[in-house]
């Protein structure tokens, strides 16, 4: 009898382990995911210009936008 309690608690561990691993996989997992869509977003938000052709007239980012960029390491 006692051994079975053993085997059960063993389990039981070995479970709740396996479901905390599966937590911090999924949060890592959506986290780049997250990060690879505001990565397209900001991508699809400006035109890229021939350099030769360049004028003056750059136009200015939005804050928010440098502020996203900076926090994804792009600016």
């Amino acid at each position: 009898m006692s051994s079975l309690i053993a085997v059960l608690a063993i389990v039981l561990v070995g479970l709740l382990y396996g479901f905390f691993i599966a937590i911090i996989c999924g949060q890592r997992i959506s986290e780049r995911h997250y990060h690879v869509l505001a990565k397209k977003e900001l991508t699809k938000e400006y035109v890229v210009e021939d350099r030769e052709r360049l004028t003056k007239d750059v136009p200015v980012l939005d804050p928010n936008h440098v502020t996203e960029l900076r926090m994804l390491g792009l600016y």
